[in-house]
C-alpha cells in the first residue's frame, strides 16, 4: 500500500505525540509515586513527636518502663492517636486530650497510622513493644522525661501506601494521569490531521500545477496564501508557467512570422516563374535579375535565421582574441563608404588615436557593424547624416552608430531588438529587411561580453551603441 506525504506527516506528528505523552505520563507517574511517598515520610516526622510525648508523658506516670510489661492494653492506650478511644477491656482506658509541644501547638495526629510501624526501645535499646526493627530505622525521636533520654522510638520505612485513602488517592491520580495522556493523545491526532492538510493542501495544488504544465496547459497559475516557503514556492511556480506561457506564444508568434516572412518571395519567385512559363513575361537579363534578388533576399532570410537558431542554443563558434576594436569598426566602414554615397548620405567618422583592445571575435562584431549599418543606409532619406564614433569610455569601449531621419518612436525603441520586430512607419520588406539583423547583433554583443543598446540620436533618427569590455577587464 502507497503512503502519501499527507499520511506521513500525520503519522509522524502522531507518533512524536505518543512518545512525548508516554515519556511524559511515565514520568510524571514516577515522580507522583516517590514524590508523595516522600512526602508522606517526611510528614511522619511531626507524627512521630506526638507519640514521644505520650510516651514520656505515660513514663512519668509509671515511674518507669517496669509498668509497661506484659500491660498489652496499656501499650495501646500509650500508641492510641489523639481523640481514639483503644480497645480495651480495663476501665482506665479512656479518651485524652491531644498533648502539647513546647510551644504551645497541638502535635499532628495519625490519619496515616503509623503506630504499628513504631519500636519502642529503652534506653539501651532493648525492644518493649512493636514490631522487631527492620535494618535502618526511617525516623528515630528520642523519649525525653526531665531532659533524660529513657528511651527511643524506631519508625520502620514505609514502603508502600497503607491506609485505603491514601491507595484510593493514588489511583485516582493514576486514572487522572492516563486520561489525560489519553485527551491529550486524542488532540494531538485531531491538530495532525489539521496541520497535515494545512501543508499538504498547497503541495497538491503544486502536484496539478506541474501537472497541467507538463500537459503544456501553461495558463495554469497557483492561489498564494501565505509568505513562508510553501508561498514563496507558489510564486516562483507563478512566474515559471508564465515565462513559458510567454515563451510559447514567442515561439508560435516566430513560427508564424517566419512563414508569412518565407511566402513573400516565395509567391513573388512562383509568380515569375509562372509567368515565364505561361509566355505572359519573357526571360530576359529583367526577369533574371528579379528572380536572382528574389533569391538572394530568402538565401539571405534563410541564413539569419540559421544563425539565429544557432545563436539561441549558444551553438555559434567564437574564435576570440585580443584585437583593436577601432581597427574592426573602420574596415568594416571602409566597405561601405560607396553605397553610403549611392544612397545620398554623409559619411562622419571619429577614430581613436591608439589602438582600444578587447577580447573579440573579429569577424562576429565586424558582422554586428554591418548589421548595424546596413539598417542606417536602409532606414536613413537621402541628403542624410551617418556617425560613426569610437572611443574609450571608463572601463568599456563604446562604438556608437548614428543617422538622421526618420527617427523610431519612444514606445518601439525596447522592441527593436526582438526577432522579426520591424517599425511599419519607417521600414518594410521592400528594402529587404526581415527584422532579424538585431536580434543577432544583440546575441553577438552578449556572447562577446558586451552590451547594445538603442536611443533617439541628435541627428534626429537612431543611435546604436554598442560597448564591449577592454582588454585589462574583460572576462576570459
Amino acid at each position: 500500500m502507497r503512503i502519501g506525504i499527507g499520511q506521513r506527516i500525520f503519522l509522524g506528528f502522531l507518533f512524536t505525540a505518543m512518545v512525548v505523552l508516554a515519556l511524559t505520563t511515565g514520568i510524571t507517574r514516577w515522580s507522583f509515586d516517590r514524590g508523595f511517598l516522600n512526602y508522606v515520610n517526611d510528614s511522619e516526622a511531626e507524627r512521630l513527636r506526638y507519640f514521644a510525648l505520650t510516651i514520656a508523658a505515660a513514663y512519668g506516670e509509671e515511674g518507669g518502663w517496669a509498668a509497661f510489661e506484659n500491660d498489652r492494653d496499656r501499650w495501646l492506650e500509650v500508641m492510641a492517636p489523639p481523640g481514639v478511644e483503644p480497645f480495651s477491656s480495663t476501665s482506665r482506658v479512656q479518651t485524652r486530650r491531644a498533648p502539647t509541644g513546647i510551644d504551645g501547638n497541638v502535635v499532628s495526629t495519625d490519619p496515616l497510622a503509623i503506630s504499628p510501624r513504631i519500636s519502642v526501645l529503652d534506653a539501651e535499646g532493648n525492644r518493649l513493644f512493636g514490631p522487631v526493627p527492620r535494618g535502618t530505622p526511617q525516623r528515630v525521636e528520642p523519649v525525653v522525661f526531665r531532659n533524660q533520654v529513657v528511651g527511643n522510638l524506631h519508625l520502620n520505612p514505609l514502603d508502600t501506601l497503607a491506609s485505603d485513602l491514601d491507595q484510593q488517592f493514588s489511583q485516582q491520580q493514576t486514572r487522572w494521569t492516563y486520561g489525560a495522556a489519553v485527551f491529550a493523545l486524542l488532540l494531538a491526532g485531531l491538530l495532525a490531521v489539521v496541520f497535515s492538510r494545512q501543508i499538504v493542501s498547497p503541495i497538491t495544488e503544486l502536484t496539478r500545477g506541474t501537472q497541467a504544465l507538463a500537459e503544456g496547459r501553461f495558463a495554469q497559475r497557483l492561489e498564494v496564501h501565505s509568505s513562508d516557503e510553501l508561498g514563496r514556492l507558489a510564486r516562483n511556480f507563478n512566474a515559471l508557467a508564465e515565462t513559458l506561457e510567454r515563451n510559447q506564444q514567442a515561439q508560435r508568434q516566430w513560427i508564424a512570422d517566419i512563414s508569412h516572412e518565407l511566402r513573400t518571395p516565395l509567391s513573388v519567385l512562383r509568380g515569375e516563374l509562372q509567368a515565364v512559363e505561361d509566355g505572359v513575361r519573357p526571360f530576359n537579363e529583367t526577369t533574371r535579375k528579379s528572380l536572382s534578388g528574389e533569391v538572394e533576399r530568402l538565401t539571405k532570410l534563410v541564413n539569419d535565421i540559421y544563425q539565429l537558431s544557432v545563436a539561441d542554443v549558444g551553438a555559434l563558434r567564437y574564435r576570440k582574441e585580443v584585437a583593436d576594436v577601432g581597427q574592426v569598426l573602420e574596415d568594416t566602414v571602409e566597405l561601405f563608404e560607396a553605397r553610403i554615397r549611392d544612397a545620398g548620405l554623409e559619411l562622419e567618422t571619429r577614430y581613436p588615436e591608439g589602438p582600444l583592445e578587447a577580447l573579440i571575435d573579429v569577424n562576429r562584431l565586424g558582422q554586428l557593424f554591418t548589421n548595424v549599418l546596413e539598417n542606417s543606409i536602409r532606414y536613413t532619406d537621402r541628403g542624410g547624416r551617418v556617425r560613426v564614433a569610437c572611443v574609450q569610455n571608463g572601463k568599456d569601449i563604446e562604438v556608437s552608430i548614428e543617422d538622421s531621419a526618420p527617427n523610431v518612436p519612444a514606445d518601439a525603441m525596447p522592441r527593436l531588438f526582438r526577432r522579426l520586430y520591424r517599425v511599419e512607419s519607417s521600414r518594410g520588406r521592400q528594402t529587404g529587411g526581415a527584422g532579424l539583423g538585431l536580434a543577432i547583433c544583440k546575441r553577438i554583443a552578449h556572447a562577446l561580453g558586451g552590451s547594445i543598446s538603442a536611443s533617439p540620436s541628435g541627428l534626429g533618427g537612431l543611435k546604436m551603441v554598442v560597448r564591449l569590455p577592454a582588454a585589462a577587464h574583460a572576462g576570459g
